[in-house]
C-alpha cells in the first residue's frame, strides 16, 4: 500500500467481549466504516472498485454473517462509492463534477444534458386582435407562461417570442379597426366591463360628429379618454352607464371625407371644426381650421377684460371673461369674450364652478393674462389685477431685463 496515495489501514485490535474489530478508512479524512462489529473474510465489488460512474454493491461475509452496501448519491452532486480493499469494504465520498459527468442519479455519476429552452406563442407572434398565451421553459429549466393582457381600455400588452425567450410590447388599440382593448386584445368595439363606478361624456354620448372626452373611475382610479382620429375613422369615447366604451365609425358611412380633431368633417367644405359644437362655456373646446396654408387649432381661453383695467389704479377687480372659440356659419373661426354664469370662475378655458384654489398672490398665465399679478382668493376668483411693468414671475412683478 503507497504511503505516497495516502491510503492507510489502521487495524485496530480491541478486545471487546473477545471479538476484533476491523476499521477500514480510505482517503485522507475519509469516514470510517465498520464491518458490523465482525471480522470480513471476503468482499466482492460488483461495479469492479472505485468506479464512481458505475453503481455498484459491496458484499461479502464476516465473522457475523453475509453484508452488502450498495452506492448511494450523497446530494445531486456527490456519490458514496463503495468498493473493497483486499476483504475489507470501504468507501469514499466522490464529486461528480468533472469533465465528462455533472450529476449524481442512482448512485452513480452521470452527464446530464442541460434543459433546451423553449418558447411558444398561441396567437403565432405580434398579432394585437387576437388573445394569445406565450409558454415554455428557460435556459435554466425554469417554466414560464404568459397571457397577453390589457395595460388599460385603449392599449394592450402583447406578448410573443423572440427566438426562444418571451418578451413584450406595448400596443395602442386607437387604430383604423379596433378601439379598444378588452379581455387581452384589440376589439373593434368594446363591451361592458365590470369595476367602473361612475363615467361623464363632454359630448353626450355615441357622438362621432362632436370631439368630445370622457372622464370614468375604474377601481377608485380616475381616468380620462379622448376622441380621436385614425385617418377618416373616428374612435368614439362615450360612456355606456357607468362604464366607457369605445366605437370605430368611418366618417364616409355618415357623409363625410374626414376625421380632424376628434370628430366627422368634410375638410373639402367645411374648414372650421369647433369640438364644444359652439358657444359652450361650460367646455374647454377649441376651434380648428383649414385652409391653403394649413390647419391651425385655437383653444378656448380665460381672458382679461383691458376695459376694466383702463383707468390706470393699481386695485381693479378684475374681470375675467370666456374668450369662447366657435364656427361661423360660413365656416369662419370667431371669438365671443363671454362672462361666466353667477357661481362660475373661469380657469383653464372654461367656466367652473365647485373649485378651491390656494388664497395667495400670484402671477396671471392663461390667455392675455401673461404679465399680471393679483390676488386668488379660495373660489378661486381674482381681485387687485394689477398690469407688471415687466415680467411677472415666481409670483412677483419684475422689470424687464
Amino acid at each position: 500500500m503507497d504511503v505516497a496515495d495516502k491510503k492507510f489501514l489502521i487495524v485496530i485490535c480491541l478486545l471487546v467481549a473477545g471479538v476484533g474489530v476491523v476499521v477500514w478508512v480510505s482517503g485522507s479524512g475519509a469516514a470510517a466504516m465498520a464491518t458490523k462489529g465482525g471480522t470480513s473474510t471476503s468482499c466482492t465489488d460488483s461495479d469492479g472498485g472505485n468506479k464512481p460512474n458505475v453503481l455498484g454493491t459491496v458484499s461479502g461475509k464476516d465473522s457475523n454473517g453475509a453484508y452488502a452496501y450498495t452506492d448511494s448519491c450523497i446530494d445531486g452532486v456527490t456519490v458514496d462509492e463503495f468498493y473493497c480493499s483486499s476483504k475489507v469494504p470501504g468507501h469514499t465520498s466522490r464529486s461528480c463534477i468533472t469533465r465528462t459527468t455533472n450529476a449524481c442519479q442512482n448512485g452513480a455519476c452521470v452527464y446530464v444534458a442541460p434543459p433546451t429552452a423553449s418558447c411558444a406563442d398561441s396567437d403565432g407572434g405580434i398579432v394585437s386582435q387576437t388573445f394569445g398565451v406565450v409558454s415554455g421553459t428557460s435556459s435554466s429549466g425554469a417554466v414560464f407562461s404568459f397571457n397577453d393582457t390589457c395595460i388599460n381600455p385603449s392599449s394592450v400588452r402583447e406578448f410573443s417570442c423572440a427566438g426562444q425567450t418571451p418578451v413584450n410590447t406595448s400596443i395602442s388599440c386607437l387604430t383604423n379597426t379596433t378601439v379598444g382593448c378588452e379581455y387581452g386584445r384589440c376589439v373593434n368595439e368594446t363591451t361592458i366591463v365590470p369595476g367602473y363606478t361612475g363615467c361623464v361624456d363632454t359630448d353626450g354620448g355615441n357622438a362621432p360628429l362632436v370631439a368630445g372626452t370622457i372622464t370614468y373611475v375604474s377601481s377608485g382610479v380616475t381616468f380620462t379618454a379622448s376622441d380621436s382620429c385614425a385617418g377618416s375613422r373616428v374612435n368614439e369615447a362615450w360612456c355606456n352607464g357607468t362604464a366607457p366604451k369605445f366605437t370605430n365609425t368611418n366618417c364616409v358611412d355618415l357623409g363625410y371625407n374626414n376625421c380632424l380633431a376628434g370628430q366627422c368633417a368634410r375638410t373639402d367644405q367645411d374648414p372650421c371644426i369647433d369640438t364644444d359644437g359652439g358657444v359652450n362655456v361650460l367646455v374647454a373646446g377649441s376651434v380648428t381650421t383649414t385652409s391653403i396654408s394649413g390647419v391651425n387649432t385655437e383653444p378656448d381661453k380665460c381672458y382679461i377684460d383691458f376695459f376694466t383695467l383702463s383707468n390706470g389704479t393699481n386695485n381693479v377687480s378684475a374681470n375675467i371673461l370666456m374668450a369662447e372659440q366657435w364656427c361661423t356659419v360660413d365656416m369662419q373661426r370667431h371669438i365671443s369674450y363671454v362672462s361666466c354664469p353667477t357661481g362660475y370662475v373661469c380657469q383653464d378655458g372654461a367656466c367652473q364652478t365647485g373649485l378651491s384654489c390656494l388664497p395667495g398672490v400670484k402671477c396671471l398665465t392663461e390667455g392675455n393674462m401673461v404679465g399680471y399679478i393679483g390676488y386668488q382668493a379660495a373660489d378661486c376668483t381674482w381681485s387687485n389685477v394689477t398690469l407688471c411693468r415687466g415680467n411677472c414671475t415666481n409670483n412677483q412683478c419684475n422689470p424687464l431685463a
